[in-house]
């Protein structure tokens, strides 16, 4: 049984690859489009319990900031009665693919009331990468609705203060 760290390796070999630009390594589709492939990733959607996804993507947020859920869809969701294993990959991460479609997805969505998952089908080389996005929306849990409000006041801020930074060393060039 391959473990989460080597379906982790799996997913983020194709997306951090030097070898190539983003955009020869990682080929983005709909999950309306009509191919075989797509008709797996939306089985493979189908067969998730999008609620735990979406409070583990919560959850994750509190902690890391702005992210997706990864999945590997070469291998079978990890999920089971209650209990599941997802990977997260935060915004910094995912920046660091070169792909501005990936970056602009996470960076844009409201984790409020909603969570990014992003499907993936690596090549058997690692050197590129099938990829599928969605936005789940779902109701947060009460519970979590209030942690995740301050957490997003502070994200902000944080993002604010980073871009000045930003500003200010352009115009100091």
């Amino acid at each position: 049984m391959d473990t989460i760290q080597d379906i982790q390796k799996e997913m983020m070999t194709p997306l951090h690859g030097v070898y190539a630009p983003a955009s020869e390594r990682i080929r983005w589709h709909s999950i309306h489009e009509q191919n075989e492939i797509t008709r797996l990733v939306n089985g493979y959607i189908e067969q998730l319990d999008k609620e735990q996804v979406a409070q583990y993507a919560a959850e994750k947020f509190l902690t890391y900031g702005k992210g997706a859920v990864m999945f590997n869809i070469n291998y079978p969701v990890m999920q089971h009665k209650g209990s599941a294993r997802f990977s997260y990959a935060g915004l910094g991460a995912l920046k660091k693919t070169g792909d501005a479609v990936m970056t602009s997805i996470v960076r844009d969505y409201n984790p409020l009331n909603c969570c990014v998952m992003i499907f993936l089908k690596p090549s058997a080389d690692l050197r590129s990468v099938d990829v599928w996005s969605l936005e789940s929306y779902y109701p947060l849990p009460s519970f979590l609705q209030q942690e995740v409000r301050e957490a997003i006041r502070d994200w902000e801020a944080m993002m604010a203060e980073e871009s000045k930074k930003r500003d200010k060393k352009k115009k100091s060039k």
